[in-house]
């Protein structure tokens, strides 16, 4: 009968238990260097759009808030300050009105433009929700093909398709809603100059 050597037995299971252990080393080094790229790819790119989205929201409406600060008060402040300085009584009623009336154009403006940077905030924000998904599949993907669906390209072709469009959509609303602010801006600088005209 042919004994093995126990020794050599021992030395051999102790063997394929270092390359065993190895190989788990290197899956758990992967698996770490996958949820880095997802911190890196994926949740700070969450961050960074939640944190620009908060700013640029926080901005717009520091600013629309000023535009409409400025027509609502001039608005209320044109008639008594017509009055207190007794405007020539035989002066055209459509001459005093004509300031009163940009002011409130300025304000309707402001109003809508409001509207519109609000559209324009929520498209940013559906954009980069698809940013996210795409980088999101992507990594999923690259990390564990086996979960890779079968239209994948599909999938991904279709978020890059509505992310283009968001994007899209999100520049016409802020475009209109920058030019719906100049013209609040507009408003109350001819409504201003032309009052300021009258007590002149």
């Amino acid at each position: 009968m042919d004994k093995k050597d126990p020794i050599l037995n021992i030395e051999q299971y102790l063997e394929v238990q270092k390359i065993e252990l190895e190989k788990v080393r290197l899956r758990m080094e992967e698996q770490q260097n996958f949820h880095e790229r997802w911190k890196l790819d994926v949740v700070s790119k969450e961050k960074l759009n939640a944190t620009a989205a908060k700013e640029a929201l926080a901005f717009a409406q520091s600013a629309l808030r000023s535009c409409f600060l400025l027509n609502g008060g001039a608005l209320i402040a044109f008639p008594a300050i017509a009055k207190f300085l007794q405007i020539d009584p035989e002066l055209d009623n459509k001459i005093i009105v004509l300031p009163i009336i940009l002011f409130i154009a300025g304000l309707t403006a402001s109003s809508i433009s409001n509207f519109f940077t609000y559209l324009a905030l929520a498209k940013n924000a559906e954009r980069n929700w698809s940013d996210r998904e795409i980088n999101a599949l992507r990594l999923n993907a690259e990390h564990n093909p086996k979960t890779k669906p079968d239209n994948y390209d599909e999938v991904i072709e279709n978020l890059q398709t509505t992310r283009e469009n968001e994007n899209n959509s999100s520049g016409r609303f802020a475009l209109v809603a920058l030019i719906l602010f100049v013209i609040s801006i507009l408003s109350f600088i001819g409504g201003a100059g032309f009052g300021a005209s009258l007590f002149l």
